[in-house]
């Protein structure tokens, strides 16, 4: 952990932690600059790059945070500081570069919950996500709305925007009283986590169970004892639910959308969809479009 979440004393899933990261945000770092990460132009082919369906934002603590992304018009290549934010908005992609030490909040706005996570990327290469929080409420019909303004508002306003978005995300933290689940239960959405961030490359539960310490074996009891499907069926619908999203949502060729899903074999892919969803992907996608 970063000199930042040492002396906020972060821990994973701590919620006065997070009160504290979040008020460390509005009082030393207060967003001076809004960076908007777009949809177009498509991102690049055969780069795994992060894209997501609901609106992200990401705000260096300390040092730089090296990316690319979409901005509209091309490709952009960015340095955050502190006082910077890059917020994606749905669909938007980014590539991170993990090439200069610093720490990272990234507050996450899904439609079941708000989840603020903690990254210290001081080692170099891309770092195991192991310290976040998440509200135990979806966020709020005023909090949806401001995140969905961003994209449409002058930059001007963006910083007051997010400052705001910022204010009512501390709030949702304060009022949230999510029981602390045990160790186990947190060793589970660790490893949750970690599927939801890294499906896209190549990955089996060696890797994973190897990746946090773990005996296979062991793995495999824990998402059968705190999961709704084992790790192997977890680790497919989290595909098949991006692919699918994917699909309706992009102009992304079958090929590009199976190798962002973690399949090196596009015809391999497609039989897996097919078992899936019923159809192949390119009637998936004239169906659901």
């Amino acid at each position: 952990m970063g000199p930042v979440g040492r002396e906020l004393g972060l821990e994973h899933l701590s919620r006065e932690g997070f009160l504290r990261l979040v008020d460390f945000l509005l009082e030393q770092i207060p967003p001076a600059r809004v960076h908007a990460g777009r949809r177009m132009p498509p991102p690049p082919s055969g780069v795994p790059v992060e894209l997501y369906a609901y609106p992200v934002f990401d705000v260096p603590l300390t040092g730089g945070k090296h990316l690319r992304c979409g901005d509209g018009d091309g490709v952009a290549e960015l340095e955050l500081h502190p006082g910077e934010v890059l917020f994606s908005e749905p669909f938007a992609w980014k590539l991170p570069l993990w090439d200069r030490p610093h720490e990272l909040c990234c507050l996450v706005f899904r439609p079941e919950c708000i989840r603020i996570t903690y990254v210290d990327a001081g080692s170099g290469g891309r770092p195991v996500c192991g310290c976040f929080f998440h509200t135990a409420l979806p966020p709020s019909d005023t909090v949806r709305k401001v995140a969905g303004c961003l994209a449409a508002a002058p930059d001007e306003a963006r910083c007051d925007l997010v400052r705001a978005l910022f204010r009512m995300s501390r709030a949702a933290l304060a009022e949230d009283q999510a029981e602390l689940p045990g160790k186990v239960r947190i060793t589970y959405e660790k490893i949750r986590l970690h599927l939801e961030e890294n499906f896209g490359v190549e990955t089996d539960r060696a890797r994973v169970a190897r990746l946090f310490g773990l005996n296979p074996g062991y793995l495999s009891r824990l998402f059968a004892e705190h999961g709704e499907r084992g790790f192997s069926e977890t680790l497919l619908e989290i595909r098949m639910a991006y692919a699918a999203m994917l699909l309706r949502e992009t102009e992304l060729l079958v090929d590009e959308v199976a190798f962002r899903c973690g399949y090196r074999s596009t015809t391999f892919f497609s039989a897996v969809f097919r078992n899936c969803h019923g159809m192949p992907p390119g009637r998936f996608r004239r169906r659901f479009r």
